[in-house]
């Protein structure tokens, strides 16, 4: 049976996948501006600790955004 913890770190993780494709899309798709806050963003302390929260390898995600580009 899937208890309370586990809802919640699904949650949790589904949160923050939201946040890193969000992110993706204005790198993809963003104003150059947008596009220059991802950039910015990407490798921060912040960052890292959203991949984490996601359960990703930050190094993964940043080759992926590249890759989509």
């Amino acid at each position: 049976m899937i208890g309370i913890n586990d809802v919640e770190e699904t949650n949790i993780r589904y949160l923050f996948l939201k946040v890193l494709e969000r992110a993706l899309s204005d790198f993809k798709n963003g104003s150059a501006n947008q596009k220059q806050e991802v950039v910015e963003w990407l490798g921060t302390d912040d960052f890292n600790e959203v991949c984490a929260l996601a359960d990703l390898l930050p190094e993964k995600v940043i080759k992926t955004f590249y890759r989509e580009n």
